[in-house]
């Protein structure tokens, strides 16, 4: 059979979404779901078993999705017949949902009642392996064992032949990739899923690579093969909306901020997921999902949609039998909540850079073209974002044909090797000058921080006796106090190298202060990304009661002058050295002249910066005292 007429076609052009319908549709079992380099699942059809019927690409969601019979509204919002926000009662349940636990407990309902027989779902087993395993769960345990989104490449719809052969009510909780399958599969085949009696939809903004897992696990300072549990939001540590969760092989349990899982989202987002509109899963019966725009509460509420009518009933039963709680909600909240024009913004964008770049887009037989924006809009960094995933992600190598992230192994000590976390020492260097007036202020940024393996060198001279009597008070055996003799940049590599004692090295001018997570997650992000170099964040402008007045990108053109002098241009773009945290043989080779001032060498600087691999944290981790911003006055800072 020729390509174009079997599911390597969608392969090759990069739309296969890795849902697994075509593995599941196969008559001879000719598909097999495999995990590639680029730690996405795909189809490899073993072509002696082949028969080329073509049902595979009939079926496959990637290419084409009908849309004839879901309704002429809003695509990408869908019918609705109810919105609700919601929860389940059961409270050691809903600690351990990711939002509202509705979904667990409409099954828990449906299973008790009888209205279904089994679920299919996702579950994230403790079984030596952080790649999520599909089930047919037909027992309570089962159905709380799946609790949460996996974020992750699921093949749910290669399990269709056992939901079809079981002989039981089915129903079916997926992604909109996997709805779309189903979907596709009931307009070839109408009584293939006649046993599934509810589909329950889970709201999507994209699915993660298998490397977004292995990364996290490395920022966590341990290797896979040490976890025993694996979470990406959990609400042990600070609630909902949750933090990335891991315990490792002795039990010992790990709380990473949230702020690193939001800061690698976009280098571990496949090609597919750019362009599909479907964040609301609009083919389930009912959609469910975080509850933004409706409450912020730390317990978790879920936000409900529901698009049939028999779910409808069958939800508000549950309720009556207090099994979950609801309340009744303006839709318009949860699609606001939910970015949906943002959405849509983005969707068309991506969507158009693709077509731009000689491919072909998924038919989704919308009720208007998204894909066709004027030749005169710029989409060169949408096709920057679109290649940069090609390359990373759409490899085909099997997995076990290559090594760990960027085909750099990992750094394996002694520590990381038997379960142990990794706490690398970072080296703060402050040098201080005549105006320490904020002093203390800084020094207590750095010993607040949520991550404790640091020191703190501060850099002074004779005259600075007044700090030298604060240090003594404050008495911390994380501060050293060392008299520089001189300036100049030899003088500051000698220095560093002299001195530092970290793995890693980041600055602090005297008159500033660190947000209190900033070391904790530069340090997981050195970790979990090996090849990295160094990386900064946002700036956050703050006034002499260290109060933030605004927040500052290192590419906004609209800063005070005197943060411009702190920047220096180069490939990477505005670089605050201030706010960067890099590897200890990067900071021996700065070119800084003035070792109280931080004075920059643009011009060498640059060139040091431009074949660095440094990335940018979109969070304001730094606190910048200044003169002023947008005309504000804020301190006077000479």
């Amino acid at each position: 059979m020729k390509k174009n007429e079997n599911i390597s076609h969608v392969v090759d052009k990069h739309l296969c979404t890795g849902c697994g319908t075509c593995a599941g549709i196969c008559p001879v079992n000719a598909i097999e779901m495999v995990e590639w380099q680029g730690e996405l699942l795909r189809p490899e059809i073993e072509g002696t078993l082949c028969i080329d019927c073509g049902l595979c690409l009939k079926v496959c969601p990637g290419i084409h999705v009908q849309r004839t019979k879901v309704g002429l509204g809003d695509p990408f919002v869908g019918e609705i017949s109810a919105a609700y926000a919601g929860q389940i009662t059961d409270t050691n349940l809903l600690a351990a949902a990711q939002s509202g636990g509705v979904v667990t407990g409409l099954l828990l309902y449906a299973l008790e009642i009888g209205y279904i027989d089994a679920a299919l779902v996702t579950s994230q087993d403790v079984n030596g392996s952080v790649r999520p395993v599909v089930k047919l769960a037909d027992t309570p345990d089962e159905i709380i064992s799946a609790q949460q989104s996996k974020y992750c490449p699921v093949a749910l719809n290669s399990f269709l032949p056992m939901v079809r052969n079981s002989n039981k009510r089915i129903a079916v909780v997926g992604l909109p990739c996997h709805m779309h399958g189903l979907w596709n599969v009931g307009k070839e085949f109408p009584d293939f899923l006649k046993n599934v009696v509810m589909r329950i939809g889970l709201f999507c903004d994209r699915m993660l690579t298998y490397g977004a897992i292995d990364s996290l696990i490395r920022s966590a300072g341990l290797q896979e093969h040490n976890i025993a549990e694996f979470r990406y939001r959990s609400k042990k540590w600070r609630g909902w909306p949750g933090d990335v969760y891991i315990k490792n092989n002795r039990g010992e349990e790990i709380n990473l901020p949230r702020e690193i899982r939001y800061v690698i989202k976009e280098d571990f987002t496949p090609v597919r997921c750019r362009l599909c509109y479907d964040k609301l899963n609009t083919f389930a019966d009912i959609s469910v999902g975080d509850s933004y725009g409706l409450s912020e509460s730390v317990e978790g509420i879920s936000s409900i949609i529901i698009r049939n009518e028999n779910i409808h009933k069958l939800i508000l039963n549950a309720r009556e039998s207090s099994r979950i709680r609801l309340q009744d909600v303006d839709p318009y909240r949860i699609v606001c909540g939910q970015a949906i024009e943002e959405r849509r913004k983005q969707f068309t964008l991506f969507s158009s850079a693709w077509e731009r770049m000689g491919y072909v887009s998924p038919k989704y037989n919308l009720n208007y073209n998204y894909t066709k924006v004027r030749e005169t809009i710029d989409l060169s960094s949408y096709e920057n974002v679109l290649r940069s995933a090609l390359s990373s992600h759409d490899k085909k190598i099997a997995k076990d044909e290559y090594q760990d992230a960027d085909n750099e192994p990992c750094v394996k000590t002694k520590d990381s090797a038997n379960g142990n976390r990794k706490f690398p020492l970072v080296t703060v260097y402050m040098p201080i000058g005549s105006d320490n007036r904020f002093i203390k202020n800084s020094i207590e940024s750095v010993l607040r921080q949520t991550y404790q393996n640091l020191e703190l060198i501060i850099a002074g001279d004779e005259s600075n006796k007044k700090v030298k009597r604060l240090l003594k008070n404050i008495k911390s055996e994380k501060i050293r106090y060392v008299e520089k003799k001189s300036t100049g940049i030899h003088n500051f590599h000698s220095f560093i190298s002299d001195h530092a004692g970290g793995d890693y090295v980041t600055l602090l001018d005297a008159q500033d202060e660190y947000d209190k997570s900033k070391i904790e997650i530069e340090v997981a992000l050195m970790l979990g990304y090996p090849k990295l170099d160094a990386v900064y964040s946002n700036l956050n402008v703050i006034d002499d009661n260290s109060k933030g007045v605004a927040i500052v990108w290192p590419y906004n053109n609209h800063m005070p002058e005197d943060l411009k002098l702190k920047l220096s241009r180069s490939g990477n773009g505005n670089i605050p050295l201030y706010s960067i945290m890099m590897r200890k043989r990067l900071a021996c080779d700065l070119p800084i002249h003035n070792m109280t001032s931080l004075t920059l060498d643009n011009r060498c600087i640059s060139k040091l910066f431009a074949n660095r691999k440094i990335k940018h944290v979109y969070i304001p981790l730094y606190r910048y005292r200044c003169t002023s911003i947008e005309g504000r006055n804020v301190s006077k800072r000479p």
